[in-house]
C-alpha cells in the first residue's frame, strides 16, 4: 500500500513537474510571444511615425509650394492689375482729352449758333415791326377812309337809315351771286365775271330799302392779301353803321376745293364774330329738285348757326325777306360793323405776335 502510494506520489511529482515545465514552457512562448508583438508594434508605432513626418514633410512642401505658386501668382495679378490701370489711366486721359476738345469746338459752334440765332431774332424782330408798322399805317389808313366814307355815308343815308337793311353777298362764284342780285335788287343783268371791286345796289321792297353789296371772291385772285382787307373794310364801310346779314350762296351740289377754301377765308377774315350773321342759301337748278343736302354742305350749315334757305327763279322774294327778318330781328337788329372788323384784325395782330415772341424763346 506505502508503495503504491509512493508511486502514486511519485507519479503525481513528475506529472507535476511536468505540467510546471509545460507552463514553464508555455510562459517562455508568451513571453516570446508578448515580446515579439512588442517588437512588432515597436516598428509599426517606428514605422508610423516615419511615415507621419514624411507625411507632414511633404505637407509642409506642398503647402510651401502653394505658398510660393499664390505669392507668383499675387505678383502676376498685381502686375497685370498695374499693366490694366495704366492702360486704363491713359485711356481716361485720352477720352478725357478727346471731350476737352468736342466740348471745346461744340462750345464754338453753339457760340457760333447763338451768334446766327441773335442776328436771326433780331433780324426777324426787325421784320416784324416794320410788318407791324405797316399794318398800322394800314390799319390806320384804313381807319381814316373808313371815317371819312363813314362821314359820307352818315350824310347820305341820314334820312333813310331807319327803312334800311344791309346785306352782303359772298361767295367765289360770280354766277351765283349776280343769281341772288338778280332776285332780291331785280336787276337784268348778269356779271360774267367776277369782279374785283365791291358793288352796291340798293331797291325798296316792302317798305323797306335794302343794300345789297357784293363782296369780290377772298380765295384765288389776283389781289394781294393788303388789297384783299381793303376790299373787305370798303365793303362793310358801303354798310353803315355794318352789315345786317352776310349772304353765303352755294350750289345744291357736293363742294369742291374753291368753295371749302373761301368758306375758310370767309372765317378767317371775319373770324368766328360773323357767324350769327350769316344766311346759307342753297340755289336749286329746279322747283323739283330735291331738298335733302348732301353731309358736308351740312356741316357747312352748322358751323354758320343753321339758317339756311333753298332759292330758285320762281322763289318769292317775300319768303326770302320773311327769313332775312326774321335773323335780323334774332340778333336784336345787331350788325357787324367796321370797328368789329378792326378789332378781329388787331386780335389776330397780337396772336401772331404772342406765337412769334413764343417761338424766339
Amino acid at each position: 500500500m506505502k508503495m503504491r502510494m509512493e508511486e502514486e506520489r511519485q507519479n503525481h511529482d513528475k506529472e507535476r513537474k511536468r505540467r510546471e515545465e509545460e507552463f514553464r514552457e508555455r510562459e517562455e512562448q508568451y513571453k516570446r510571444d508578448i515580446k515579439e508583438r512588442e517588437d512588432q508594434e515597436r516598428k509599426i508605432r517606428e514605422e508610423l511615425k516615419r511615415e507621419r513626418e514624411e507625411w507632414e514633410k511633404q505637407k509642409q512642401q506642398e503647402r510651401q509650394r502653394r505658398e510660393e505658386e499664390e505669392e507668383k501668382w499675387r505678383k502676376n495679378e498685381k502686375t497685370m492689375q498695374d499693366e490694366y490701370n495704366e492702360k486704363l489711366k491713359q485711356e481716361k486721359e485720352d477720352l478725357q482729352s478727346k471731350h476737352d476738345e468736342e466740348m471745346k469746338k461744340m462750345n464754338m459752334m453753339m457760340d457760333e449758333e447763338r451768334q446766327n440765332h441773335d442776328k436771326e431774332r433780331k433780324r426777324r424782330e426787325e421784320e416784324f415791326r416794320e410788318r407791324e408798322e405797316k399794318n398800322k399805317t394800314e390799319i390806320q389808313r384804313e381807319r381814316e377812309e373808313w371815317e371819312k366814307q363813314k362821314q359820307e355815308a352818315r350824310q347820305r343815308e341820314e334820312e333813310e337809315e331807319k327803312w334800311r337793311k344791309k346785306e352782303e353777298a359772298i361767295g367765289c362764284e360770280a354766277e351765283l351771286k349776280s343769281f341772288i342780285s338778280k332776285l332780291i335788287v331785280n336787276q337784268s343783268e348778269r356779271r360774267s365775271e367776277l369782279s374785283s371791286e365791291c358793288v352796291r345796289r340798293d331797291v325798296e321792297l316792302h317798305g323797306r330799302l335794302i343794300s345789297l353789296v357784293e363782296l369780290p371772291a377772298l380765295f384765288n385772285t389776283q389781289l394781294s392779301e393788303e388789297e384783299v382787307m381793303r376790299q373787305t373794310h370798303r365793303c362793310v364801310s358801303l354798310c353803315h353803321p355794318g352789315v345786317h346779314v352776310f349772304i353765303i350762296i352755294i350750289p345744291d351740289a357736293p363742294l369742291n376745293n374753291e368753295d371749302r377754301a373761301e368758306i375758310e377765308e370767309i372765317q378767317r377774315i371775319f373770324s368766328s364774330r360773323i357767324n350769327k350773321h350769316i344766311m346759307i342759301l342753297i340755289k336749286q337748278n329746279s322747283e323739283h329738285q330735291t331738298a335733302e343736302l348732301n353731309e358736308e354742305t351740312q356741316s357747312v350749315i352748322e358751323r354758320f348757326g343753321g339758317r339756311h334757305q333753298f332759292i330758285d327763279l320762281n322763289t318769292q322774294v317775300s319768303v326770302l325777306m320773311e327769313k332775312l327778318e326774321q335773323m335780323v330781328e334774332e340778333n336784336s337788329g345787331d350788325c357787324f360793323s367796321t370797328e368789329i372788323l378792326l378789332e378781329t384784325q388787331m386780335e389776330k395782330m397780337k396772336f401772331l405776335s404772342l406765337i412769334e415772341h413764343f417761338f424766339k424763346k
